[in-house]
């Protein structure tokens, strides 16, 4: 078929089937796209969705998303030029691509990208006026108007959240673009208030869980002229935690806080740690000291785990794994976070080992699931183990 005889009607918001306020032919062509505007208008929604991390809440991914097309979209101006290839593409999705938008065609946006993951939302608009957007989240329905945070950015792009559930009903509804009094199409929900302290917790959240961060190395050279990378992961139990860099290749050690690292940094010393459970101080480790676990791949890269204390619903565990890295000529460590139903750390079989490394967390499938389920790498029974062992063999 020619693309250019096609259209694809994504209705969304505009039912025009079930609303006839939407039944004009003016508002149902907002609804058509060509196919070629329609593949790049998903991209854009999947280039958003690929950083959702799967153990957010529904609070989280929704703040996520509005603060995504605050930062990325502008509100039109009257000299913008409004057609493009007959289309006034300000008011529908099209305006995605073009950086520029009204409230109808982000309110429009919002609702479609909720519907994607999962999140009710609602459509609401003054007809030739103004839209905004219904979320329920946890049963609760909360009043948004992306537009307006979008139209009040600062000069440094940054969304302020002014506008994102921060009214109740009745202030809400009483603004005369959100009045939908007269409207008998529309319903009135019963809209809460988000609090800023929840808005600032789930900032943080969004802000801080990145799938990749880089955590820069400290050469250090001893007295016998053996030159080290390595950096500090933190404490447990009394003991300190160093991931060591030789060539290319890494390894975890602990050792006493009342003992100095640098004093033990030695090619024996490191060696003859890996046969004491990788510790390097003279006091015996603590039985209930956070475990780390080193594992290796079929083509000699390597890699560590260590759980980061996270516990998602059912059972998903979260854990942190590091990896050798070369940036702008620093030795680094790459850090993702990913989850997974098994314990990675305590299991010792070495079939167990050789799936997660070469199968699980082979660095092509790792890449796959922190962009496409959030770090969320699967689910392996016993049972499973062989099967897969096999069939990769």
């Amino acid at each position: 078929l020619d693309d250019s005889h096609i259209r694809v009607s994504v209705v969304g918001g505009l039912n025009y089937l079930s609303k006839q306020k939407y039944n004009d032919s003016k508002i149902i062509r907002r609804t058509m796209h060509t196919p070629d505007d329609m593949r790049n208008i998903i991209k854009v929604f999947e280039s958003i969705e690929k950083r959702i991390m799967f153990s957010w809440t529904e609070s989280q991914k929704c703040l996520f998303v509005y603060k995504c097309f605050c930062e990325m979209l502008d509100s039109f101006d009257p000299y913008d030029k409004l057609i493009q290839n007959g289309v006034d593409y300000l008011d529908s999705l099209t305006g995605l691509l073009y950086g520029k938008i009204k409230s109808e065609g982000v309110s429009l946006a919002f609702k479609e990208m909720m519907d994607r993951i999962g999140i009710e939302c609602h459509y609401q608009s003054i007809k030739d006026l103004h839209s905004f957007n219904v979320v329920k989240i946890d049963g609760k329905y909360h009043g948004l108007d992306l537009f307006w945070d979008i139209n009040n950015k600062r000069h440094n792009n940054k969304c302020e959240f002014k506008y994102y559930g921060y009214e109740d009903g009745n202030g809400f509804y009483n603004n005369k673009y959100h009045n939908i009094i007269e409207d008998d199409e529309e319903i009135r929900y019963p809209v809460v208030p988000i609090s800023k302290e929840d808005i600032k917790s789930d900032l943080v959240v969004v802000n801080v869980s990145k799938k990749e961060i880089s955590t820069k190395m400290t050469k250090y050279t001893n007295s016998e002229g053996e030159t080290f990378t390595y950096t500090y992961l933190g404490e447990s139990c009394g003991f300190s935690i160093f991931v060591v860099r030789q060539a290319d290749s890494i390894n975890y050690f602990y050792i006493s806080k009342n003992e100095r690292f640098n004093d033990r940094l030695s090619g024996e010393n490191l060696s003859m740690a890996c046969f004491r459970n990788h510790n390097l101080s003279f006091k015996e480790l603590p039985k209930d000291i956070k475990k780390f676990s080193r594992y290796i791949r079929k083509d000699g890269s390597n890699f560590i785990l260590y759980p980061t204390g996270k516990t998602m619903f059912a059972d998903i565990k979260e854990y942190a794994m590091l990896e050798p890295y070369m940036i702008d000529g620093n030795e680094v460590l790459k850090k993702s976070i990913i989850l997974s139903k098994n314990d990675l750390i305590g299991n010792k079989s070495k079939d167990f080992r050789k799936l997660v490394s070469n199968y699980q967390l082979s660095k092509e499938r790792l890449d796959d699931r922190l962009k496409s389920y959030g770090g969320y790498i699967g689910f392996l029974s016993n049972d499973s183990i062989n099967y897969i062992g096999n069939h990769t063999s």
